[in-house]
C-alpha cells in the first residue's frame, strides 16, 4: 500500500502536498504570503519599491532542505523584462541567487526548484 502524502496546512487554509524530487527529498510550494510574513520588516516587498525595479512576483515560491526561493521578474529602463532568482535567507534578508534579470523564466524555476531541492 502506497503512503499518502504528506498535507501541511497553509496559513489561506489551503492544504498542499508536498512534492518529491528525484533524490527523494521533499519540497513544497508556499505562498508568497508567507514568504513576505517570514521577512518581516524592510522596503524589499514595498509597492513603491516593486514599482520603481518593475518587479513582479509569483503567487508561489519553492521550499525545501536547500532554503525558500522565488522567481521574480524584472523590467528595467534599458530592455526586456527578464526574470531572477531569489532567496529568502532570513527576516529582513533576501539575496539574488545566479545572473540578475538575465534568465528565461524557464531558466529561473529550474534554478529555484534546483535550489530549494538542495541541488545547486
Amino acid at each position: 500500500m502506497l503512503p499518502l502524502p504528506d498535507l501541511r496546512k497553509l496559513p489561506d487554509g489551503a492544504l498542499r502536498p508536498l512534492k518529491i524530487d528525484s533524490g527523494g527529498r521533499m519540497m513544497q510550494q508556499i505562498p508568497m504570503s508567507e514568504v513576505k510574513q517570514r521577512y518581516g520588516e524592510g522596503h524589499w516587498f514595498d509597492p513603491e519599491t516593486m514599482k520603481f525595479f518593475g518587479t513582479r512576483l509569483p503567487k508561489y515560491a519553492y521550499e525545501g532542505p536547500g532554503g525558500t526561493y522565488f522567481v521574480t521578474s524584472e523590467k528595467p529602463p534599458y530592455g526586456p523584462r527578464a526574470y531572477s532568482v531569489r532567496q529568502l535567507v532570513g527576516p529582513s534578508k533576501i539575496e539574488t541567487i545566479g545572473p540578475f534579470c538575465e534568465s528565461s523564466r524557464d531558466e529561473a524555476v529550474k534554478l529555484a526548484n534546483r535550489c530549494a531541492s538542495g541541488d545547486a
